[in-house]
């Protein structure tokens, strides 16, 4: 299995990265894509990817980081990705929810602001021929228009999908992949279930997206890459295929997707 979408740079491993690693291994996580969310984070994910033979990394501007951000930080994320085992450009996004507004959406310049920084990441994949790590909260409908526009073009991944049918149609359309975290096994995720008979087993990735979204067995816990395997089993439970099918064909696409031999 591949978990296309981790966090194992961040503080909740410190404790214990190295255990972590290694447990992700003993339980058939083959390779782990550990992504960046602004510079300094892609830094730290690139040193642990030179550290662990079976990590790769990506680098990239994350929504909740471009208030602080500034567009002269992308001539350095340009370099950064040119290094040995960068595999793509993310996460980047949008995410309109602001839970300090009432009707929990950002400002109008907040969301322009946002959408120029992901235009611009966008135009740098492009330059690089690197795929894309998207990141969409609260902003389905704005995400499906720059689809369609050709602003973001495949190749890529809606990474932990949460957005609605008309963007999911879209990306899958587009040629877009589309993966899925362990919150598809909580009990409100009906429509998220859904999606996953939807989406097209070839166009399907598995993440965790640890430390976060553990599955329900574990709700409340840390989350970790070992933990990959009840998500795999769960798509498998929804597509009524052998979960070693699920295992093939999502390492398969995954490995094509960010070129790892």
């Amino acid at each position: 299995m591949i978990d296309t979408h981790c966090h194992l740079n961040f503080k909740q491993f410190d404790p214990d990265r190295a255990e972590v690693i290694q447990r992700s291994a003993t339980a058939g996580v083959e390779i782990m894509i550990n992504v960046g969310t602004d510079l300094p984070t892609s830094r730290e994910s690139l040193d642990l990817a030179r550290q662990n033979p079976n990590i790769y990394s990506t680098a990239g501007i994350h929504p909740n980081s471009v208030e602080t951000a500034s567009i002269a930080e992308l001539e350095p994320l340009a370099r950064l990705l040119r290094e040995q085992k960068m595999v793509a450009l993310g996460e980047i996004g949008l995410d309109f929810y602001d839970r300090g507004q009432a009707d929990k959406r950002l400002s109008q310049r907040a969301r322009f602001r946002q959408i120029e920084f992901f235009e611009q990441q966008c135009l740098l994949a492009r330059e690089q021929r690197l795929p894309v790590v998207l990141h969409c909260r609260e902003a389905a409908s704005e995400l499906t228009g720059l689809i369609l526009q050709g602003k973001v073009s495949a190749p890529g991944v809606l990474h932990c999908f949460s957005g609605d049918k008309g963007l999911l149609r879209a990306a899958l359309d587009k040629g877009f992949m589309v993966s899925f975290t362990a919150n598809i096994t909580y009990p409100a995720a009906d429509d998220l279930r859904e999606f996953v008979d939807y989406a097209p087993l070839e166009h399907i990735l598995l993440e965790t997206d640890s430390p976060f979204l553990p599955p329900q067995s574990l709700r409340g816990r840390r989350n970790e890459p070992a933990n990959l395997k009840e998500t795999a089993v769960f798509i498998a439970t929804r597509k009524q295929v052998p979960v070693s099918r699920i295992n093939d064909i999502t390492t398969d696409t995954a490995k094509k997707l960010f070129r790892i031999e």
